[in-house]
Parts: C-alpha cells; sequence; structure tokens
C-alpha cells in the first residue's frame, strides 16, 4: 500500500480531545442543531416580516415598502448574529445546540470569548456569504470540511474552536 501514499492527504496532528475529557459532537447532532436555530431564525423571521408586511403602505399611499423590507433582512441577519454570538460566549451554545446538548469551545477546552466567535466564527463567513458565485462555494465548503477526521467546519478552524457533547 506504500505506492498509494503519495495520493493521501497530509495529516496534522490534532490536540487529542479525549484525554482532556472532551468527545467531539457527532455530525448528525450538529445538523439537528443547525435545522433547530434554522427552524427558529425562521419563525422569528417571518413574524418580523408579517409585521413589517402589516406596516407597508398600500396602494395609493405614499412611501415604500422595499427599505422597511431591507431594513428587516439587515438587521435580522445582525440581530441572528449578535444573538448567537451572545449564547455562544455565554454558555457555549446556541438554543439548538442546547436542546441537542452539544457546546463550543476552543481547541484547549477553554471558553471562546465573545471577540473570538463574532469576528472569528460567523462574520468572516457571512460576509463571504453574501458574495455572488463565491459565497455559495465557500459555503459549500464550510460544510463539507465536517467530514474531516477533526469533524471541524471551516468557521471552527478559522475560530480555532471545536464542537462537543455538553
Amino acid at each position: 500500500m506504500d505506492e498509494y501514499k503519495a495520493f493521501k492527504p497530509p495529516s496534522a496532528p490534532l490536540a487529542d480531545t479525549r484525554a482532556a475529557g472532551m468527545t467531539l459532537a457527532d455530525r448528525g447532532t450538529r445538523l439537528a442543531a443547525v435545522i433547530l436555530d434554522g427552524i427558529i431564525v425562521g419563525a422569528v423571521t417571518f413574524i418580523a416580516g408579517l409585521l413589517v408586511l402589516w406596516k407597508v403602505p398600500r396602494e395609493g399611499q405614499t412611501g415604500s415598502g422595499f427599505g422597511a423590507i431591507c431594513f428587516l433582512c439587515a438587521g435580522g441577519v445582525l440581530s441572528f448574529l449578535a444573538w448567537n454570538a451572545v449564547w455562544v460566549h455565554i454558555y457555549g451554545q446556541t438554543i439548538g445546540k442546547r436542546i441537542t446538548r452539544i457546546r463550543v469551545v476552543r481547541a484547549n477546552g477553554s471558553r471562546a470569548g465573545l471577540l473570538r466567535i463574532f469576528f472569528l466564527r460567523y462574520l468572516p463567513l457571512t460576509i463571504v456569504g453574501i458574495l455572488p458565485l463565491v459565497g455559495p462555494i465557500v459555503g459549500l465548503l464550510d460544510a463539507l470540511l465536517i467530514f474531516r477526521d477533526s469533524c471541524q467546519c471551516l468557521h471552527d478552524q478559522i475560530a480555532d474552536t471545536l464542537v462537543i457533547l455538553a
């Protein structure tokens, strides 16, 4: 099998999380947490959207609903980022992660700071994600990297975080 050694991906040593008393969360549990967070954010956004549509000027009235809708979208994204960053900072969990009993920690097991979570874990991929053509590719890459041995997505690697069982 040594003839295939040239085709093996390079391996970098990953800190043994079991030695530190940490067990990595499995991919299915992480997926369930993301789905739950999406449902919660979707429900809140839907209710906020209904409120905006209720206030949008009707035909024949002055004003534009477009500005209100743009404000809602921008506010929703920023609120989501801030809310999740604060929850992950305080509890190490989003609501979905809390329900599925997993949490985010630094690779050394310590709590991730608010600035690290917001500026390294969430903001870079959110900014890149809104770019045409590049955003969807980076988003897909972020999700697919979970299939590595470390189970780290791109946002985990940028922020030096792991998702472990709580």
